[in-house]
Formats: C-alpha cells, sequence, structure tokens
C-alpha cells in the first residue's frame, strides 16, 4: 500500500542492489557456548514465542535458536547482527548487559549508546562471551541496499 502511494504521489521509482556491508556476524566464542540445549526445570510450554521476557540490556531465551538471538539484536552500533554460529537447535539462556553502553535498535525502538559512570552490567560485547559463550566480530557481508531512481514533489490530493 505505502509503495502505491508513493509511486502515485511522488512518481517514485527505486531498486535494490546488493553490496557489501559492514556487519556483525554473532559466532562462538573461543573457550564455546555457555548454553544449555536442555530446558531448566522451571522452563514453561511454549507459547509460539522463544522469548520469555525482554527489555533492553536483559533477554531470556525460552528455547530460542542462533537465528533468533540475531535477529532479536537486530541493530548494535548501526550494524546488522547475522547468524554465524554453525549452532543449530534451540537454546535456554539469560543475557544481562548494560544496553547504554551499546547502540541498538530493539523492537523498532533506537537506544543511542551513551556513557555510564559506574556500570553494574557488562556491555554487550563483554556479556555475550561471558554469559552465552558467543562474540560479536565485525565483519562485511552482502546485503540489500535501496537504491532511488527518481522521486518528485507531491501531487496534489
Amino acid at each position: 500500500m505505502e509503495l502505491s502511494i508513493l509511486t502515485s504521489r511522488f512518481h517514485f521509482v527505486s531498486h535494490y542492489e546488493t553490496a557489501d556491508t559492514p556487519v556483525f556476524a554473532l559466532v562462538v566464542a573461543k573457550h564455546g557456548i555457555k548454553m544449555s540445549t536442555q530446558p531448566p526445570p522451571d522452563a514453561h510450554a511454549p507459547n509460539g514465542f522463544c522469548w520469555r521476557a525482554g527489555h533492553p540490556g536483559y533477554l531470556k531465551s525460552d528455547g530460542c535458536t542462533m537465528s533468533d538471538l540475531a535477529h532479536a539484536l537486530n541493530i548494535v552500533d548501526d550494524r546488522k547482527v547475522l547468524d554465524k554460529t554453525g549452532l543449530n537447535g534451540h537454546y535456554y539462556f539469560q543475557l544481562d548487559f548494560d544496553d547504554n553502553a551499546t547502540a541498538s535498535l530493539s523492537n523498532g525502538h533506537r537506544f543511542p549508546a551513551r556513557q555510564t559512570d559506574n556500570p553494574t552490567l557488562p556491555s554487550l560485547y563483554q556479556a555475550l562471551p561471558e554469559q552465552l559463550g558467543l562474540q560479536l566480530k565485525p565483519t562485511k557481508a552482502p546485503m540489500p541496499i535501496l537504491v532511488i531512481d527518481h522521486i518528485e514533489p507531491p501531487t496534489e490530493n
């Protein structure tokens, strides 16, 4: 619907191209994973969602895949997060970190990085290896890029 409005009112024309862009690869850290593939004794039956609880700086997995985790992290420091762990299955874990120390985009909300004088929690970059045995490695990957070929001022209503 939005595209038809853009096309009719703005004579919008676009296409996608693929370009190597900076991303983070979610990978297994040097000392291996620290997550369980077995549900903890207090795990609830799956309700269609793999996250039992979550807010900025805290994720509790109720059997999520690594692809789910990469998607939950979505964009960290303006880079997309891609699952490159090679891990299959569903994992149970808690991830608790200082979301102020990392710019991120979660559930459509932008959380900028802020300096904290006395953070009680580690940054995301410290928490992933310490708590889950994972890490974010900066790399490049081919990603779709929207290219606007033509746009005009809007037509009258």
